[in-house]
């Protein structure tokens, strides 16, 4: 392992990152050199599918991080180590093959024999429900020309202005998620129900390997069964790293329909969810992205359309700006809970450093501030918490001399918006990708002493500040491709040229 003497004293999330990507990698390719067809399901390779579904579920392993770590540390291992399920235990033998001996990889038997008659009643219930429905809830079928689908509520509004404006029929596939459906209801945007598969392949024992992940079974058969009955012209997607977003590609393969997939954020670890992407296009903010992302998808077509959410401002005196906003991330496999907690403590020192300055604390959209941290924040009166369902990214960067986070996208944002971004890397990760720093565009710190220095600096030292405003313009440049409202012309112009070039 690289950097032991560096992560010694740190947690291991961004080493253990690596390596289970690597190891899922490795169990695909070693299942196919045995069975070819190992991961061939009615016509569509579902490879990467089941890679990201992996990465999902193992990324977030405390048995295989555990193991990791003691594997890192030198420790002797438990002579019998028992798993959940076959594949995480056939994960184990590639990550720790010189290690542990495949023998001591032991299954948890009673586990597998539960799950597999709840998955078999699950299969029942699912092909009493498709039965029972057959016609399907399928309104407006023909004026959906071009079909969305997301895994969560944020996207839809990330991509508000470009249905606010597309010119042609479109609606969302929705899922059982309360949320989306909320947050579609509350816009009065269209949505049409997923269709369950008449055959729900849960219930199928003729696939080896595919049959261990059944799930991925029943949520293909789902998507070609939905979209095969709506005939779209197209599907755009965001993102595009969720188990569904493969999924969905590969239904759309075998019915001949394009699929457009949007950048919406950014990883500074290019996992397995962003590796292997083949979307008909990858719409991306900028060349940058597409160079950094090209390496591990040799078969994905990137176009390089700009930034349809963040938008062009003034270059606004620094002096003037005499906020700062922390920008809160939920715990993960990179972020430790001691991480976490560094940062949370940074923002309370903050607080009480500068009792004069307005404190912004945007909460992450997808995991809110549990009420014992709010009650902590509020206790210092010139704390404002800033929650995404009212602030967006703009508003509040447009208050802000500089913004804080560990690894967010609002790195990026900050600095398409010309506020210098202070990175308070308290990971294993070595740097932020891309290299702010080393571009000269912004501050990455790995301690808490180094953050407070740098912030304190930022908020009173305008020269200093000034001096990043060359290299952040540049790297907009690289970036971000223009204003957000040629974006969007730019983003539906994609949408409807594909769309119009696959009509019946």
């Amino acid at each position: 392992m690289k950097n032991k003497e560096r992560a010694s004293s740190c947690d291991l999330g961004y080493e253990y990152t690596l390596a289970l990507c690597q190891a899922i990698e490795a169990f695909t390719k070693e299942t196919e050199l045995s069975d070819p067809d190992a991961f061939m399901y009615k016509g569509v390779n579902l490879k990467y599918a089941v890679e990201r579904s992996l990465y999902i579920d193992l990324v977030i392993s405390k048995k295989l991080y555990g193991l990791f770590e003691a594997c890192f540390q030198g420790k002797d291992f438990p002579k019998k180590i028992i798993f959940d399920s076959e594949t995480e235990k056939e994960i184990a033998d590639i990550l720790f093959r010189a290690k542990i001996a495949r023998s001591n990889l032991l299954i948890n038997r009673r586990l597998k024999i539960k799950l597999s008659k709840i998955l078999k009643l699950l299969g029942f219930f699912f092909s009493f429900l498709s039965i029972k429905n057959h016609a399907f809830h399928l309104p407006g079928k023909k004026s959906a020309l071009v079909v969305f689908y997301v895994i969560h509520k944020k996207f839809v509004m990330y991509l508000k202005p470009i249905t606010d404006n597309l010119p042609i029929g479109f609606s969302y596939l929705s899922v059982l998620n309360p949320g989306i459906k909320a947050t579609l209801k509350k816009n009065k945007i269209p949505f049409i129900d997923l269709a369950f598969a008449p055959e729900p392949s849960i219930l199928h024992k003729n696939y080896s390997t595919l049959g261990k992940f059944s799930q991925i079974l029943f949520y293909y058969d789902q998507f070609y069964a939905s979209l095969s009955l709506l005939e779209p012209r197209s599907v755009v997607l965001a993102e595009g790293n969720a188990l569904q977003d493969e999924l969905i590609n590969q239904a759309c393969k075998k019915l001949s329909i394009p699929v457009i997939c949007l950048q919406q954020g950014w990883s500074p670890v290019i996992h397995n969810g962003f590796r292997n992407m083949s979307f008909t296009e990858m719409l991306v903010w900028g060349q940058g992205f597409a160079e950094l992302l090209q390496p591990f998808n040799p078969n994905q077509k990137f176009i390089a359309v700009g930034n349809h959410i963040i938008s062009e401002r003034a270059n606004q005196e620094i002096a003037l700006k005499k906020s700062i906003c922390f920008f809160l991330q939920s715990t993960s496999n990179l972020i430790s809970q001691e991480s976490w907690d560094k940062f949370f403590a940074l923002i309370l020192w903050a607080a009480q450093e500068f009792r004069n300055l307005t404190i912004l604390v945007r909460e992450h959209p997808n995991t809110g501030l549990n009420r014992e941290r709010r009650g902590q924040l509020l206790t210092y009166p010139n704390i404002r918490i800033m929650r995404p369902d009212s602030y967006s990214i703009n508003d509040c960067l447009e208050l802000c001399r500089v913004s804080v986070s560990i690894y967010s996208t609002t790195i990026l944002e900050s600095i398409a918006l010309r506020v210098v971004p202070i990175i308070a890397n308290f990971t294993s990760m070595p740097n932020f990708v891309p290299d702010i720093a080393g571009r000269g565009a912004g501050v990455e710190v790995k301690s808490t002493e180094a953050a407070k220095k740098t912030i304190q600096k930022a908020l009173n030292d305008d020269e200093f500040l000034k001096s990043f405003l060359p290299a952040m313009q540049q790297f907009r440049e690289d970036f971000f491709y223009g204003d957000n409202v040629k974006a969007v012309s730019r983003i539906i112009g994609e949408i409807t040229s594909l769309s119009e070039q696959n009509r019946c």
